[in-house]
């Protein structure tokens, strides 16, 4: 399985973004900037992302990642475009 990594558009609809996480087939990881990873199938990490929204600062420069093409391709739409 081939592993990706982009980074997190932050402009998005976090509730479908989670909800799109969840019909991922893999672990799927948030990590921000400062290091801090939420397995993003897990209700209280969700939670916790959550909680992060209220300050779009602290996902400035977050990271997605996980592994397999149709994870990818389910969460393509999230990825930061310059």
């Amino acid at each position: 399985m081939n592993a990706f990594e982009f980074t997190y558009s932050g402009n998005t609809d976090l509730k479908q973004f989670l909800e799109d996480v969840q019909n991922c087939e893999n672990e799927v990881w948030f990590e921000t900037a400062q290091g801090d990873q939420l397995s993003l199938k897990s209700t209280l990490c969700q939670f916790i992302l959550m909680s992060l929204s209220e300050h779009p600062e602290s996902l400035s420069g977050a990271k997605v990642k996980g592994v397999g093409a149709h994870d990818r391709e389910i969460l393509s739409q999230y990825e930061k475009t310059i």
